[in-house]
């Protein structure tokens, strides 16, 4: 339903498909207590069904646009799989998801990793894999926009769009600013090959 004014507009020019993630909306919900002890949903569970669809279904590369915890799923599958994803469009992503404290990185070893096999250069190499947009709503109440500009800052982003009086769902509460968006990130990157 977050896609239902994009949709209709992008089919026009486009081959376009919007998937619940598994959890969320209209897609199963499985109970991770009946899944084993290792965690279920999670962004690695995500981006692999992100990549599978795309495989199985689409046949082909695609744009990942994404909205809010959308966005660390479409990041999450091109990482995981760099010849899938064309480029990714991330409308508000929703980095309060992560938990910081709680991941594995927060740990002794987590941080010997990131301080030897992190380095600045290597996340540069994995975000270069392909073309990053990002778009923000300036009223957006969980995700404030200068967290935005921050990721706009990176040098693998291409560019950071500002949506004047638009809060957390830009593509549903300002469907006439993303769409063209999405088309003109589309017409530039679609001669890309991983």
């Amino acid at each position: 339903d977050h896609w239902r004014k994009n949709i209709p507009v992008l089919a026009e020019s486009h081959r376009v498909f919007s998937i619940d993630l598994i959890g969320y909306g209209y897609s199963d919900k499985p109970n991770p207590r009946e899944l084993g002890d290792s965690p279920f949903y999670t962004f690695e569970t995500w981006g692999s069904q992100l990549n599978d669809f795309c495989r199985e279904v689409v046949k082909d590369e695609a744009f990942f646009i994404c909205n809010s915890i959308g966005g660390l799923v479409g990041l999450q599958a091109a990482v995981a799989d760099p010849t899938i994803c064309k480029g990714v469009m991330l409308l508000n992503i929703s980095l309060r998801m992560l938990h910081i404290t709680k991941q594995p990185w927060n740990t002794p070893v987590g941080k010997f990793f990131f301080q030897t096999v992190a380095t600045r250069e290597a996340v540069r190499n994995i975000l270069c894999q392909c073309p990053v947009l990002v778009v923000w709503g300036d009223k957006d109440p969980w995700e404030p926009i200068e967290l935005g500009r921050a990721y706009g800052n990176f040098d693998s982003v291409e560019d950071f769009v500002a949506l004047p009086g638009v809060g957390h769902c830009p593509q549903d509460e300002a469907p006439h600013l993303v769409n063209p968006l999405v088309e003109s990130f589309a017409a530039r990157h679609a001669t890309v090959k991983n």
